[in-house]
């Protein structure tokens, strides 16, 4: 090789992958030499596909994204990084056993990205996002499965096969490391358990501007006339503003002839913008009719954005994308890391919760997060009011409770994640909403931390939680572990 290069290695399973084909295995060669793993990716190719409510009046483009639901099957509005559609990670060497493994990763990953880095609307993030935010200047939405045209006649398109990319990195804390050889580390298999049940398609509907549904009136003509193009009567200043694009499909109400209230819909097949700023769209179809001398005309025009008959995701094929380097290339022969320990619990609706978790006596921090009934946020909210933790009964809180937010919370939870060698850089923590025209809603992702003294022998944590009913919650401790090669 005369540079690195990436190279693809195709899952052991193949799709379509379901709620109940989930599971993905890849096996790495040691042949392959050196890898550099934190700049190595699992790439999910994914479908969504929408069925059209009118097909004989034209096939319309949709702004579709992906969607969280939870357990239930209930559709929620939280955004997720994609780093939530893997539930279960795991990693293996033929030469040293196992190397981490990580259960419900989705919930660690997901919750820990909203300290370690700020949610982002720009196009340059959208690599990690499968789900888009609104843009903060003009609160249109879009998606990375459409290609979106507001000009011209060039139509927007449907992507096909859109790769959702997952860093290894993000997923188990090992592959964050800089370039392994794998002739010393042997034949690798990282396998992953895909959180497919809990993800589904949605549409986006644009931001429609106040009055920005409204069509300029045509007069009543001299002889019938077929209507195929509407004028905006709202003035854009930019095309960002506009709902509207190519390939759109509209449903248009307006007076007809007399008629109130007439309906038609058709395809955009062309914007044509205007010098006063205003919008010609063009139909695949005539709309209407407007008869000649006597009653024709067209007034009270407005458009409304219709909804596809139906929406899906089809989950088509994984691969795994590695950065291998030239051979001359210099390695990490002492790897060192953090594996997460997952404890799942039930609260059983206790307003006033003790436990004691027999944990790893390596162990130096505790991260409790309670789990939003989405299944995938942590969120004291309400829930938990105040707390004490204790390990093999020495009081780490300062033997007195501590209230969430306090600065007594905030010092802990920076110093548990600096025990993992994570830097927090946001503590506003927001829990980000799809669907919202706020960037956040007023809820918060929330994590007990605790940086725990370590022991020779396993040591018992002790949980105090007192609250407005308890849930179900995770319990994760950070384990420092060292790999030699």
């Amino acid at each position: 090789m005369s540079s690195a290069q990436y190279i693809k290695l195709q899952s052991q399973q193949s799709g379509d992958f379901t709620a109940t084909n989930n599971r993905l295995n890849f096996v790495i060669p040691a042949s392959y030499g050196k890898i550099t793993l934190k700049d190595s990716f699992v790439e999910l190719y994914v479908n969504i596909d929408t069925a059209d409510v009118t097909p004989a009046t034209g096939a319309g483009v949709y702004i579709s994204t992906l969607q969280w639901k939870n357990n239930a099957g209930v559709k929620t509005d939280n955004y997720f990084n994609n780093v939530a559609c893997v539930r279960n990670a795991h990693i293996s060497s033929s030469r040293h056993g196992m190397v981490e493994s990580v259960r419900r990763t989705d919930v660690l990953r997901q919750n820990l990205d909203s300290m370690r880095r700020s949610q982002s609307t720009v196009d340059s993030d959208r690599y990690i996002n499968g789900t888009s935010l609104t843009n903060l200047v003009n609160e249109q939405q879009y998606s990375i499965f459409q290609q979106i045209n507001k000009v011209g006649g060039v139509m927007s398109v449907n992507n096909m096969n859109v790769p959702l990319m997952i860093r290894l990195g993000d997923l188990l804390n090992f592959c964050d490391s800089n370039t392994v050889d794998f002739n010393s580390l042997g034949d690798v298999t990282i396998a992953l358990e895909l959180n497919i049940a809990n993800i589904d398609a949605r549409q986006v509907f644009p931001t429609v501007l106040a009055e920005a549904e409204k069509m300029n009136d045509i007069a009543q003509p001299a002889a019938a006339t077929t209507v195929t193009q509407l004028t905006t009567t709202t003035l854009f200043s930019d095309k960002d503003q506009m709902p509207y694009y190519v390939g759109q499909k509209l449903e248009v109400i307006a007076t007809v002839n007399g008629a109130a209230d007439t309906s038609a819909d058709g395809v955009i097949t062309n914007i044509s913008e205007n010098a006063n700023g205003s919008r010609t769209l063009t139909f695949n179809r005539t709309l209407y009719t407007l008869t000649g001398p006597a009653g024709g005309g067209m007034d009270t025009c407005r458009v409304d954005i219709l909804a596809p008959a139906s929406i899906g995701v089809t989950w088509n094929r994984a691969e795994l994308v590695l950065k291998q380097e030239l051979a001359s290339a210099p390695v990490e022969t002492d790897i060192m890391y953090n594996q997460f320990d997952t404890y799942e619990l039930l609260g059983n609706g206790a307003t006033i919760y003790h436990n004691v978790i027999e944990i790893d006596g390596r162990a130096t921090n505790a991260l409790i997060m309670p789990v939003n009934a989405n299944g995938i946020d942590a969120n004291l909210g309400s829930v938990i009011t105040d707390f004490r933790i204790a390990l093999n009964n020495v009081e780490l809180t300062d033997s007195r409770s501590v209230v969430p937010y306090s600065p007594l919370y905030m010092d802990r939870l920076v110093k548990a994640m600096d025990a993992s060698d994570y830097v927090v850089t946001n503590l506003q923590n927001a829990m980000y909403d799809t669907t919202e025209l706020e960037l956040y809603s007023a809820t918060r992702t929330d994590i007990i931390g605790m940086p725990l003294f370590t022991t020779a022998n396993r040591k018992n944590l002790q949980i105090n939680l007192a609250s407005g009913g308890l849930g179900s919650f995770i319990l994760y401790t950070s384990i420092p572990r060292e790999l030699q090669l």
